[in-house]
């Protein structure tokens, strides 16, 4: 897609259903201004004992889920891991 078809469809993403998003966006401020009102102990750092297990989780999930796109995760793991000297020069 082009830099102009995102666009685009992010334009359509927030005009077509507004009360959908005004909704999520005071859901989202409430429960952020209820848990940063609780303070560091009560609010964020229970928050977090739950948020961070669940991020990882999902970290390893995706893992696996792209592991399923044989070719593609090869490729994407040797681009990672096995990089290219040669495009390294001592000018640079």
């Amino acid at each position: 897609k082009t830099l102009d078809e995102a666009a685009s469809n992010f334009q359509n993403l927030i005009t077509t259903n507004l009360t959908s998003s005004v909704f999520f966006f005071t859901l989202s401020f409430f429960l952020t201004l209820l848990i940063v009102s609780k303070g560091l102990i009560k609010g964020i750092e229970k928050l977090n004992v739950v948020i961070m297990p669940s991020l990882f989780l999902m970290l390893v999930f995706m893992l696996f889920y792209c592991m399923g796109f044989k070719q593609g995760f090869a490729n994407a793991f040797s681009y990672l891991f096995y990089p290219d000297f040669s495009h390294f020069k001592f000018s640079s």
